[in-house]
């Protein structure tokens, strides 16, 4: 079986993986060259926190939870090529109340998070220079380094991959999708992955099929690298903070989104400038990139993920966050595309939602 798959961002690497894995012959269409990466600047741009948690409905919790699940298997079975880090999330953002149910809620639907006062926060995070009174400590999330892990899973699927390749239509056949139109030519498939982004809405319309996707801007500094100084991913009030493998530190102010000011790069610096408030015996930071993305993000908050109810052979894969939900989003994908095992993880998130 030949799947085209559209898009090289993390989504589109997850599913040329778990395809190929399936028996699958896989042509990865990459719009832009990819270069020991991501091509999507959703994914270069992502903060990559791997997380089920902040407020959500519990079918989605459960989704994200298997998505950690199985990126530990995932991890496992690549013999830790995709180098991810497990130290925890310290999240002090919410008023105590605010926390407190937050704690409650999750920890009844089994998630490792638990309230931490300044005595233990102090050991879990000892180079914060005032630990606050209280926060929430799930113990259990994690984070990756995103370019790394979609050059991984490109890699390892085998997949074909055409870059830069800029997709300009489907072909049809009997009312079946069965292949694209390109630059770069006509590519014909038993199936087509529409995993583009924010390019994934006007490509689905060129079809007739509407889902609601909206651009949502956000901006992280990256500091040079300095020796270990952050532990666990914090989400302050003021920032949100890590330390990648290489000792980089990425610093973001909301993961809501904002306007993404007419100079980023003094942006990036004010944003690494606020380190040193937060964290003691911080080295000298230097800033060495910052990153803006538009992340592709469906209007009514969740992932957008199957077939088109009309358009046989049409697979629509569309999210934020993409890091977290990537591997359970593409071994279950390839269920349903290769063995037509349908999901009922993904059954609240069918596209046919916006028709």
């Amino acid at each position: 079986m030949h799947i085209i798959v559209i898009g090289a961002g993390i989504i589109g690497a997850a599913m040329a993986y778990y395809l190929s894995r399936s028996g699958a012959r896989v042509t990865v269409l990459a719009a832009d060259q990819v270069r020991g990466g991501a091509s999507d600047t959703a994914t270069a741009g992502s903060f990559a926190w791997i997380n089920a948690s902040f407020n959500n409905p519990e079918p989605y919790y459960r989704l994200r939870a298997a998505s950690m699940a199985e990126y530990r298997d995932l991890d496992q079975g690549l013999d830790g090529a995709l180098a991810l880090d497990w130290s925890g999330c310290l999240a002090w953002d919410m008023s105590p109340s605010e926390l407190a149910a937050f704690v409650d809620q999750h920890g009844a639907w089994g998630y490792d998070i638990r309230l931490v006062e300044a005595g233990e926060i102090a050991r879990i995070a000892p180079n914060l220079r005032h630990p606050p009174a209280l926060a929430a400590f799930a113990a259990g999330d994690g984070a990756l380094e995103p370019c790394v892990a979609t050059a991984t899973l490109l890699k390892a699927s085998g997949a074909q991959i055409t870059a830069p390749c800029r997709v300009t239509g489907f072909t049809t056949q009997g009312g079946q999708v069965n292949g694209v139109t390109s630059d770069q030519g006509t590519l014909t498939a038993e199936a087509v992955v529409l995993t583009a982004g924010n390019g994934t809405a006007a490509l689905a319309d060129s079809l007739g099929v509407k889902i609601q996707l909206r651009a949502v801007p956000g901006l992280l500094a990256q500091s040079a690298p300095v020796a270990p100084c952050c532990g666990p991913i914090m989400v302050a009030p003021e920032l949100h903070l890590k330390q990648d493998r290489a000792g980089r530190l990425v610093v973001g102010r909301d993961f809501g989104g904002g306007p993404v000011p007419d100079n980023p790069e003094a942006e990036g610096a004010a944003l690494l400038a606020t380190v040193p408030k937060l964290l003691d015996k911080v080295p000298d930071l230097q800033l060495a990139a910052v990153t803006t993305a538009s992340r592709p993000t469906p209007q009514d908050g969740f992932p957008i993920v199957g077939f088109v109810s009309g358009v046989a052979g049409l697979y629509i894969a569309a999210m934020h966050s993409g890091i977290t939900l990537a591997p359970i989003v593409g071994r279950l994908a390839a269920e349903e595309i290769v063995q037509e095992k349908e999901s009922l993880l993904l059954a609240p998130y069918r596209p046919s939602r916006f028709s």
